[in-house]
């Protein structure tokens, strides 16, 4: 795997997996890496030889962790043809909306593999809706250190209020000298997923539980068996809720 990172968050890169490597350790590798992406709202673009085919609905398993995470493979026609095969084997994977890019497999010969190709839409405004918090530091240690080289013998005076107001104006002179600002990002005003509710999050809380599991022991079916299932709720949760969200009414 090698990838590149380029401005406003995109990633692209390249990934091969030798057709005589372990599909399962291939896709726990996959995983982390379409994890990664989903953790740091990280736009990506994969371009792989995965030897995995995809031709009619074959390897759903595979299709369902990109489905998981947001990804899918945009190439859906063949890109190794011989006398008596075609398969597709060649992805480029994108967490983009499919109305984002355009993708395709160019049919010439020149390996033995098509090549292929992918267009996307890049927004390079800078998101505007992140509301900021403004910060104020103090810091104590010259504050205190100005306040003892300081004459206070406007202070020392008879009359009461005299010697408050001289003792304010010092302190609060201090005060200002050493204080400072700095703008912090609290939270977005628009929400990054508003389709995400609490029973989505507890269902992939529960996917990553199993998925630790199967980490320390691979082969347990039992661990396998119930990653999976709650691999593919969240999936079916996330997608009926999705469409809920962003469906757009009729005219």
């Amino acid at each position: 795997m090698l990838f590149v990172e380029l401005e406003n968050k995109i990633s692209v890169g390249v990934v091969y997996r030798p057709p005589g490597s372990q599909v399962q350790t291939f896709m726990s590798k996959m995983e982390d890496v379409l994890q990664y992406f989903a953790n740091n709202s990280c736009k990506a673009i994969i371009c792989a030889d995965f030897n995995l085919n995809t031709a009619n609905n074959m390897n759903t398993e595979y299709q369902t962790l990109l489905s998981s995470y947001g990804f899918q493979n945009h190439i859906v026609n063949p890109t190794r043809v011989s006398a008596n095969t075609s398969s597709i084997i060649d992805h480029i994977l994108s967490n983009y909306f499919e109305n984002c890019v355009q993708a395709g497999v160019i049919t010439e010969d020149i390996t033995d593999h098509y090549p292929t190709f992918l267009l996307a839409t890049v927004d390079n405004r800078k998101m505007e809706n992140q509301q900021t918090q403004l910060l104020e530091r103090w810091d104590y240690k010259k504050t205190s250190q100005s306040l003892k080289e300081q004459d206070f013998s406007s202070v020392c005076e008879a009359d009461a209020n005299i010697a408050y107001d001289g003792f304010s104006k010092l302190l609060l002179s201090a005060y200002v000298k050493f204080k400072t600002y700095s703008r912090r990002a609290t939270h977005f005003s628009v929400p990054l997923c508003p389709w995400m509710t609490q029973s989505i999050i507890s269902v992939i809380k529960r996917k990553e539980h199993w998925r630790n599991k199967m980490k320390g022991n691979k082969d347990n079916p039992c661990y396998q068996a119930q990653h999976r299932s709650a691999r593919n709720l969240s999936l079916a949760l996330m997608c009926k809720r999705k469409k809920r969200v962003l469906q757009r009414p009729g005219p």
